[in-house]
């Protein structure tokens, strides 16, 4: 069995390293020689070497493709294991496998795109990606689109594969007990968002939200499950808003079953998105939906029946689809219609085999 790499020096934990490491994993309990290189303070290695994947740790920055010595360390590294393939995360880490590569027989060299955000056309893009990377896997037809947006080129086009975020239902059955506070009062709209606070999960937008189904006489709340940068920043804004007792802060939930069960409807308030996995999730539980048409949220969630997708910003449609939404979760849920949806697209092991084919 050929001996596969996993390459992501990012050195927090996300959604990027969230699928290098399940990834990382599956492979390995399907028989492959499995390693991760990544970098000094890695949050991913540190769960792999938990987990017994092999790991190689090299001090990586954002201009190490410039630095020689990097690179060498990434050639003896590949040598002296003898991979075969690699799978890379960052751009940086993009660059120094097209130069490692050129010193280093490898079979497939692979840029995992999970960003929708234009790649810059310049020389060393043109290169790296044009001549120097074999394969592309991107997350999303407009992951797909945002790559081609100034890079026209038709030998990145032709190695552009999309490779689907895929969803693995065992998970969620192996949470383990969690207290969610989340208590519902009769004839009140209970609304979820499970997000990194932040600029781009766009939570600042439930202030207009709440003040927009405020004036429409609705009970509800709004319970955001998350943690992040800008915490301290929204807390303060719902507070000056007087909407304390309305939008509530969770912390971080890691019962993601359980809190889409005490919800009535999921808002998702993103502004921007590679893919967006927790759509995946509440359509597997069966939830009605309400996002903005931004990034892949339209692809992702296409023909389910419980989904509102409206335009950016637009919060008075936003409310009013939240209160029609309601409506939808006795039918989505009688007959599993979000569930058999997930499966049927996303599905772990199907997805997984696509990415066999592709790197056998």
């Amino acid at each position: 069995m050929k001996k596969i790499c996993f390459f992501n020096s990012e050195k927090k934990w996300g959604g990027g390293e969230k699928w290098h490491f399940e990834t990382s994993k599956i492979f390995q309990e399907r028989g492959y020689e499995v390693f991760v290189l990544g970098n000094l303070e890695s949050k991913l290695l540190d769960k792999c070497d938990e987990n017994k994947i092999k790991t190689k740790r090299i001090k990586i920055k954002n201009r190490s493709f410039l630095n020689p010595f990097v690179i060498y360390q990434i050639i003896k590294f590949f040598k002296k294991e003898k991979i075969k393939i690699v799978i890379c995360n960052l751009p940086i880490d993009m660059k120094l496998l097209s130069l490692s590569g050129i010193f280093v027989k490898l079979d497939k060299k692979i840029y995992r795109r999970g960003s929708a955000i234009p790649i810059k056309n310049n020389l060393l893009n043109r290169l790296f990606l044009g001549k120097l990377i074999d394969i592309i896997f991107v997350n999303s037809e407009e992951t797909k689109r945002t790559v081609l947006k100034k890079l026209k080129a038709k030998e990145i086009f032709q190695k552009i594969k999309i490779i689907y975020n895929y969803f693995d239902p065992e998970v969620y059955d192996e949470l383990g007990e969690e207290n969610i506070n989340i208590e519902k009062k009769e004839g009140e709209l209970i609304i979820g968002n499970l997000a990194r606070i932040s600029k781009q999960k766009g939570q600042i937008n439930f202030i207009e939200i709440a003040k927009i189904l405020k004036t429409k006489d609705i009970k509800f709340k709004i319970y955001l499950a998350g943690v992040g940068e800008l915490y301290e920043e929204l807390y303060e804004s719902i507070r000056n808003n007087k909407l304390e007792e309305d939008i509530i802060f969770l912390g971080f939930v890691k019962n993601v079953k359980k809190f889409m069960e005490k919800i009535d409807i999921f808002a998702f308030t993103s502004i921007w998105e590679g893919f967006g996995y927790s759509l995946i999730e509440a359509m597997y539980f069966n939830k009605s939906i309400v996002a903005y048409d931004i990034s892949s949220n339209g692809e992702v969630l296409d023909g389910y029946l419980g989904a509102s997708v409206v335009k950016l910003n637009d919060n008075e449609e936003f409310s009013n689809s939240l209160i029609k939404g309601i409506k939808l979760n006795s039918v989505l849920e009688s007959g599993n219609i979000g569930k058999d949806k997930v499966l049927n697209r996303f599905e772990k092991n199907k997805i997984i085999d696509e990415i066999q084919r592709i790197i056998d």
